[in-house]
């Protein structure tokens, strides 16, 4: 009897201790026990083996984790992930979690497994915790999602994820179904953004000289913005400009020229071209005392803008990417009151309306920022914008790889001024091996190549350019054209079937100068070629003429002054190209001793 009244005891003793410890693990917020795990009840007083089991406390779990909602982020995204992701370019995912519980829920971790065409991808599962869940997730805080930046393997094609929470199972829950969610995101190939900067080296008339300005932090600045993986950042020798920019009608001329540069060098459409204008002498005082800070053409990819200027605000960067943005189509935001506004702008306010994201340090962008197109600061992009360069660009960069499998040939570079008037001036045309511009359907503009006879024997489309900002506009026509087989001896700049100017051209080399074209450099590197009165096109290439530097345009006097310091060391071909002549005029080779 003392035995069973032993077991007894003892058997009560360890039931106790074993219902104690459960239920101290419950209150202590440990790892939970479900219903399922409980071992079935035994009625009181039920012997097995002189041992007494008591019934369990049984606890109703009521907790439930789960994947609030996501987003897919390379700089500005939606909720509903409506912004396209873009082929090897940094990519941040957030996960919002959250709970049912009253309090904040710790020690929870996040893991995503992603997979192509079936097989796992690198780096799988990527893991984040442990991290609190806080008790309301808001896509303004960085610290209320779970954020990861995505292996660059997993940046192409289609990939399929699965995001799951509480991937470490430290929690028991009601409900475990909703813990992952699967989804599928696809990667867009967009061509690398290439842009080329042309250092300005500025003489001004009240002010004197101010060097031509470091451009490297430029590339950083457009890839944090342009939906890119890559910007390839070329440096052009610096060109000279000594005119008066305090003068809006000055950033007219500035531009026309880096745009000539573009065309006379045989760019293709994709390319960039950005004049960047220095603010400091070397004794750190500027010539800029407000008024313009940049102007670029809408929807042709050549641009100017100041360099950046702590004293005056002005951020280089931001500029390039205003001036660069109207390049690829875009038009001002309504914010600051500039002309030329989008109507289609979604937010009234001129403000970014979503949550901008920088990939690399994980700042959330607030969007009460200003869109990049605006005239307010601080800036970031917008969805709407952030599109809408997307889309220029893929667009510009397939047709001008599909331009640039083209053979060069005989091309005529046609330009024409519209006055403040209306009326229209056409500027001097140059004759050289390139490929065609690329010309929309139906454009406002038309040449025709006009014969002796006074017949039409050919007429392409050029492109009507315009450029505003609120103290300027800019209109200009434009074209690289395909020069017909037939004879031909004058252009006829054509509007709605209306003759509107008229340009002479020289088929033969010209008879109405005395002297033959004999070019050459003196010693004083001063090149020299006659025709004193017809301007001229001047041009070097350092690879036996398949790339074109200008040095010169529209350039009058039959002479040069070379500088051998932005030029490169070595032998140069030189090549001369006379205004309103098919032919070459004179090429030949020098070298540059430095």
């Amino acid at each position: 009897m003392n035995g069973i009244k032993c077991g007894f005891f003892k058997a009560l003793l360890f039931t106790l201790l074993i219902n104690l410890l459960i239920y101290s693990s419950v209150l202590s917020g440990g790892n939970d026990i479900s219903n399922d795990e409980l071992p079935p009840d035994i009625p009181f007083g039920q012997e097995d083996n002189n041992l007494l089991f008591l019934p369990f406390i049984k606890y109703e779990i009521s907790r439930d984790i789960r994947v609030a909602s996501l987003e897919i982020t390379q700089g500005i995204q939606t909720l509903s992930n409506e912004v396209p992701l873009v082929e090897g370019r940094q990519t941040a995912i957030r996960v919002y979690a959250e709970s049912n519980e009253p309090t904040a829920v710790e020690n929870v971790f996040i893991s995503i497994t992603a997979s192509r065409n079936g097989d796992i991808l690198p780096e799988s599962p990527l893991i984040v915790g442990p991290k609190t869940i806080p008790t309301s997730w808001s896509r303004g805080d960085s610290n209320s999602s779970f954020n990861f930046n995505i292996p660059e393997s997993w940046l192409s094609g289609s990939i399929d994820m699965v995001i799951a929470v509480d991937s470490q199972n430290i929690y028991r829950e009601e409900n475990e179904s909703n813990n992952s969610v699967d989804i599928s995101r696809s990667f867009t190939y967009v061509a690398p953004l290439n842009v080329t900067v042309v250092p300005i080296q500025y003489t001004d008339p009240n002010y004197g000289y101010f060097a031509p300005p470091n451009p490297d932090y430029l590339a950083d600045e457009l890839l944090k913005i342009y939906p890119v993986s890559q910007v390839n950042l070329t440096v052009h020798s610096p060109i000279n400009f000594n005119k008066d920019l305090s003068d809006t009608n000055n950033w007219n001329i500035l531009l026309n020229q880096i745009t000539n540069l573009k065309e006379s060098e045989g760019k293709p459409e994709s390319e960039v071209y950005y004049g960047l204008i220095p603010m400091k002498n070397s004794s750190g005082g500027s010539w800029w005392w407000g008024g313009v800070v940049g102007l670029g053409w809408v929807g042709h990819r050549a641009s100017i803008g100041l360099t950046s200027y702590e004293p005056y605000g002005i951020n280089g960067g931001d500029t390039a990417n205003h001036e660069i943005g109207h390049n690829f189509g875009r038009l001002h935001s309504p914010c600051g009151n500039p002309g030329g506004v989008d109507p289609s702008y979604p937010y009234g306010d001129g403000t970014i309306g979503e949550f901008g994201f920088r990939v690399s340090n994980f700042n959330v962008i607030p969007n009460s920022r200003y869109d990049m197109m605006s005239y307010c600061d601080p800036i970031w992009i917008s969805d709407y914008t952030y599109k809408g360069l997307l889309a220029n660009q893929v667009s510009v960069a397939s047709s001008s790889v599909l331009l640039a499998e083209q053979a060069q040939r005989e091309v005529l570079y046609f330009r024409a001024d519209i006055l403040e008037d209306g009326e229209l001036e056409i500027l001097p045309v140059y004759g050289f091996l390139g490929r065609p511009s690329i010309i929309d359907e139906g454009s406002e503009y038309e040449v025709e190549f006009i014969n002796e006879k006074d017949e039409i024997i050919a007429s392409h489309g050029v492109k009507s350019l315009w450029a505003s900002e609120a103290e300027i506009e800019v209109r200009s026509i434009m074209g690289r054209l395909p020069i017909p087989e037939e004879s031909f001896s004058k252009l006829r700049l054509v509007k709605e079937g209306r003759s509107i100017a008229e340009r002479s051209f020289y088929q033969d080399p010209i008879k109405n100068e005395s002297q033959s074209v004999i070019a050459s450099v003196s010693k004083k590197n001063i090149l020299q070629w006659g025709f004193e009165k017809i301007p001229a096109l001047v041009r070097y290439s350092i690879d036996e003429g398949q790339t074109w530097i200008t040095i010169a345009i529209d350039h009058f006097g039959g002479e040069f002054e070379l500088d051998p310091k932005i030029m490169p060391i070595g032998k140069l071909i030189i090549q001369i190209d006379l205004a309103d002549q098919l032919k070459t005029r004179y090429r030949f080779e020098w070298e540059n001793k430095g």
